[in-house]
């Protein structure tokens, strides 16, 4: 029996598949770079970064949204528990200093200090809800600031940014299929 036409479907299969999941690694990087080049110098000196403090709870919602908690600490430890919808129990990683920074940056580019603190279910903070959506709570200090924002993501009206950060901070931690 000919092998011939079974290898050039296998060897198929294989540059289909490395092709895809290539480009999706590489549009990942890409994300992450054009995440990097838009980052503002506005932030972080050794001690607002000495005191750095980044948490976030993702609930859980009427469906399959991945149920995870973040933490990010001064030193650069990353830790990411997953609950539900995840395929992981916990994640740990080490951010470098310019890492650290970068994602004190992109808490300062969504002009996180000024968000309002509350957008819930009942209404308080947003002009109608959508239902069976998830709460994220977030909790982030950076040098004297501290600010905590609980935010039903079914709010009608509240700030795009607090999506964007969210986004921007798995994207940008490589946790993007995983989490999102």
């Amino acid at each position: 029996m000919n092998q011939q036409p079974l290898i050039y479907i296998a060897l198929s299969a294989v540059l289909i598949v490395t092709a895809v999941f290539g480009y999706k690694v590489n549009q990942e990087a890409d994300y992450q770079a054009d995440i990097e080049k838009s980052l503002s110098t506005i932030c972080c000196d050794i001690s607002q970064l000495s005191n750095f403090k980044l948490t976030l709870e993702r609930s859980r919602c009427y469906g399959s949204c991945p149920i995870f908690s973040l933490s990010i600490s001064s030193n650069g430890s990353l830790v990411v528990k997953g609950e539900d919808y995840v395929d992981f129990k916990v994640a740990k990683s080490k951010l470098s200093t310019k890492q650290l920074t970068n994602v004190a940056r992109l808490v300062f580019q969504s002009n996180y200090f000024e968000i309002p603190n509350i957008y819930e279910r009942d209404g308080k903070g947003c002009n109608g809800t959508w239902t069976d959506n998830s709460t994220i709570k977030w909790g982030i200090t950076i040098g004297r600031e501290t600010h905590n924002i609980d935010y039903y993501k079914g709010c009608k009206g509240a700030p795009d940014s607090l999506n964007q950060l969210e986004k921007n901070l798995i994207v940008y931690i490589g946790m993007t299929d995983e989490l999102l």
